[in-house]
């Protein structure tokens, strides 16, 4: 189990790896709906990518590694997914993402391999993508609908994400002037890292954006949406 995690987790490193290639904040202007929701849709790739190679290794125990996987998938997956964003402003769908993945994990292990075995690598992969196809919703669909969970309710279609913030004069933490060098920042510098506040600074906030705000908002009884409505 240790190990699945270990795995799972450098796929999704090498993911953002790939995504940094292309330019991060390119990526993040192109999409404008929230940093934490794009990488969020991004990583939640990594256990699919890792079901798979568990699937090969199940089916053949003899199977060899013919170079770094997440150099030659990952990172290239990361660097696909940004490309996709760039070009369109959003994310690729569910089918196209684990199509590349399963196509790209396919010719990785096919290296070397004989035509028949190649073609017993497909079968087997392919059976797996049809499998997690079968479960249905979108994974941006999902996602984003967990991210928008705020107190057990969710937010309708104005609630606020990085996006939306980052074009606000006002800060959604404390009311202040925003105010920056290289553009208007999600929130202020004081709520971003300041000391001694009654809530969590933005930086160090785990959750997301409008969690952020439910916690601002109960730790200090005030909300100031309203001036940046």
């Amino acid at each position: 189990m240790k190990k699945k995690l270990q795995q799972t987790s450098l796929h999704a490193a090498f993911f953002m790896e790939g995504l940094h290639d292309v330019g991060y904040m390119a990526c993040i202007e192109a999409w404008a709906q929230g940093c934490i929701e794009m990488i969020a849709i991004l990583v939640s790739y990594a256990p699919f990518m890792q079901e798979l190679i568990e699937k090969l290794e199940k089916n053949n125990p003899d199977l060899g590694y013919p170079g770094v996987l997440d150099y030659e998938v990952s990172s290239c997956f990361g660097k696909w997914f940004g490309e996709h964003i760039i070009a369109t402003g959003d994310v690729p769908s569910k089918n196209d993402a684990e199509k590349w993945l399963s196509d790209e994990v396919i010719r990785f292990f096919s290296q070397g391999l004989s035509s028949d075995a190649a073609q017993e690598l497909e079968r087997v992969l392919h059976a797996g993508l049809l499998a997690n196809n079968a479960q249905g919703a979108q994974p941006k669909e999902c996602i984003l609908a967990d991210l928008q969970k705020v107190g057990g309710t969710v937010l309708d279609e104005g609630g606020v994400t990085e996006g939306a913030a980052r074009h606000e004069d006002f800060c959604r933490g404390c009311g202040s002037h925003k105010e920056s060098e290289t553009g208007l920042p999600v929130v202020c510098w004081s709520c971003w890292k300041g000391e001694a506040l009654s809530f969590t600074p933005y930086k160090y906030f785990t959750g997301t954006f409008a969690e952020w705000l439910a916690e601002v908002k109960t730790k200090t009884g005030k909300v100031f949406n309203e001036l940046c409505a």
